[in-house]
């Protein structure tokens, strides 16, 4: 049996999440950063038994600011159009299955989004190929400042993905999302937000009886070495 990273405990890798079982917890942050981009995380596999595990969280969170869309209408006749503008966080690898009991994935994606409808006046004057910022119509929205978070549990079939003495790598894809419905000459633009966030992954086990006295030995030790 492959020996446990218990001793992690002493600085916050590893702790008690409820009696008799265990957790050990990684989280890896990025940004911020102006989408679009993919950051590559890396984690620790499970160094205790397959056997051991319980399950397996996987929790991301995005954060967001600044940002804004524009939109100038280049038709004849005034116009209503919904605008959607914002930052959405997925997360992929090609080391570890991410899906879920119910094998979709253990997260759906998160975002962060606003969704105004806006009534533009009749184009004022500028030329169709020219997207002209100012006038009647023409109108910018804010992004939002704004954070979001999805976590999920690993569908025991992957457990061994995520056991062994390795690493492996999950990527944070961050992405702008702008949209407009509605107008038949309505033109776009956008100053990306900022986005920065993290993926943590969380097993929680149950050691067998040897290495759970093991591990109350050493967090006893090292509750000694800290007095």
């Amino acid at each position: 049996m492959r020996n446990l990273l218990v001793f992690g405990a002493a600085v916050g890798c590893a702790g008690l999440a409820s009696a008799g079982s265990f957790q050990q917890v990684q989280t890896q942050s990025f940004g911020p950063q102006a989408p679009n981009f993919t950051t590559g995380l890396v984690f620790n596999q499970f160094n205790g038994d397959l056997a051991d595990l319980t399950s397996i969280e996987v929790i991301i969170d995005l954060s967001v600011s600044g940002g804004s869309a524009s939109v100038d209408n280049d038709g004849e006749t005034s116009t209503s159009v919904d605008v959607e503008f914002g930052t959405s966080l997925g997360i992929s690898s090609m080391d570890v299955t991410l899906l879920d009991g119910a094998f979709d994935p253990v997260s759906a994606g998160v975002s962060v989004l606003t969704n105004p409808t806006l009534m533009l006046a009749a184009n004022d004057g500028d030329d169709i190929t020219q997207f002209d910022s100012g006038g009647p119509d023409f109108a910018m929205v804010s992004g939002l400042d704004g954070m979001d978070m999805d976590a999920g549990f690993i569908n025991a079939l992957f457990f061994s993905d995520y056991v062994g003495g390795g690493t492996f790598t999950i990527n944070a894809i961050a992405e702008t999302e702008f949209s407009i419905s509605g107008g038949s000459a309505v033109q776009g633009s956008f100053v990306n937000q900022i986005a920065s966030g993290s993926v943590t992954v969380i097993y929680n086990f149950i050691p067998a009886p040897g290495a759970a006295a093991l591990f109350g030995l050493g967090g006893l030790a090292a509750a000694r070495r800290r007095r």
